[in-house]
């Protein structure tokens, strides 16, 4: 993840990006408010490992770094329904999926399938 400029507060088990200027206001913020939604929603930590969000892909705060998998108008459909994606990857793990460079959201690739992390509640309901 793009951290100039950024600082990242762990509150519970969510991650926020906030900018490093208005840093030491959500910290006080978040002492003496409850805070639903605040700055970029990062991630999640479940049991121990970094379940990136949605907003996060939105944002273009990750790094350049982070691994792609780039999908034709079919597979990107198919994907923004939520439905099983059939591409060939040859990493596993996180990666950012893309339409002629857009950012479309997450997957995480396992050994025997890849599971589709793209929000339910977009997802495109029509065929």
């Amino acid at each position: 993840m793009r951290s100039d400029q950024q600082n990242f507060i762990r509150h519970l088990n969510t991650v926020y990006a906030w900018p490093e200027k208005l840093f030491a206001d959500f910290s006080f913020l978040l002492d003496q408010l409850r805070v639903i939604y605040s700055g970029t929603l990062a991630g999640e930590l479940v049991r121990d490992k970094f379940i990136p969000d949605h907003a996060l892909a939105m944002s273009g705060l990750y790094a350049e770094e982070i691994r792609r998998t780039a999908l034709d108008r079919e597979q990107s459909i198919q994907y923004l329904q939520r439905k099983d994606l059939k591409v060939d990857v040859e990493s596993k793990g996180w990666q950012l999926v893309t339409y002629e460079n857009h950012p479309l959201g997450w997957v995480n690739v396992l050994a025997n399938r890849i599971n589709n992390y793209y929000p339910k509640e977009l997802r495109i309901r029509r065929e």
